[in-house]
C-alpha cells in the first residue's frame, strides 16, 4: 500500500503518540516505555492501545491484531477492533484502509471490526465517514451518526454493530 498523504516523507518522523493502554501484550520486540510510533507495521496480541496522530486524531487499537501506519493521515488494518476520533479540522481525511474498503473520515467518531474472510464492519458515532472500493477508490456511500447510509451510489458489502464495547483503555 501507498501512503495516500505522500506529499513529505515521514518515513523518520514521529507520526503518533502512545497515550494510554491496557494490558497490551505487542508481537514484536516493542513496550509501552516505547511511546513513539513511525511509518510501519504493528502487532498486538492482546489489550489495546491509545495513540495520537499529530495532535488531529485519536486511535484505539484492540487486540487481538495487526496495523500498518501509511502516513500522518493513513493507517492498513489487516485484523483488529479499532474507534477513531477526529480532535479537529486537520484530522479530516484520515483514513483507514481495509483489504476491501477505504474508509475517510470527514470529522467524526466511528468504530471498525475488521477481520480477514469476514465483512468489515462499522459503527459511526457522529459525523460522517465516506466508504470507497479499497482498489478503484471509486466511492460507495456516505455513512452518518446512527449508521444512516447516503450518497450510495452501489451496494457495500459491509455490516453495521454496535461498538460500545471499544473504550478508551484508562491505564497508563
Amino acid at each position: 500500500y501507498t501512503d495516500i498523504d505522500s506529499d513529505q516523507d515521514d518515513s523518520q518522523n514521529v507520526i503518533a503518540t502512545l497515550l494510554n493502554f491496557e494490558n497490551p501484550i505487542f508481537g514484536e520486540q516493542r513496550t509501552t516505555a516505547d511511546k513513539d510510533f513511525n511509518i510501519g507495521k504493528y502487532e498486538l496480541k492482546s489489550g489495546s492501545i491509545h495513540l495520537r496522530f499529530k495532535s488531529a486524531v485519536d486511535f484505539i487499537f484492540k487486540g487481538p491484531g495487526s496495523f500498518e501506519i501509511l502516513g500522518s493521515k493513513s493507517l492498513f488494518i489487516e485484523k483488529g477492533e479499532v474507534r477513531t476520533m477526529v480532535l479537529n479540522e486537520e484530522g479530516h481525511e484520515f483514513t483507514i484502509l481495509t483489504p476491501s474498503s477505504k474508509f475517510i473520515d470527514w470529522g467524526t467518531e466511528f468504530c471498525l471490526s475488521i477481520n480477514p474472510g469476514r465483512k468489515d464492519k462499522i459503527d459511526v458515532l457522529s459525523g460522517l465517514v465516506e466508504i470507497q472500493d479499497a482498489e478503484t477508490s471509486k466511492s460507495i456511500c456516505h455513512v452518518k451518526r446512527n449508521n444512516f447510509v447516503t450518497k450510495q451510489s452501489e451496494h457495500w458489502e459491509g455490516e453495521f454493530f454496535q461498538s460500545n464495547y471499544i473504550q478508551i483503555p484508562s491505564m497508563m
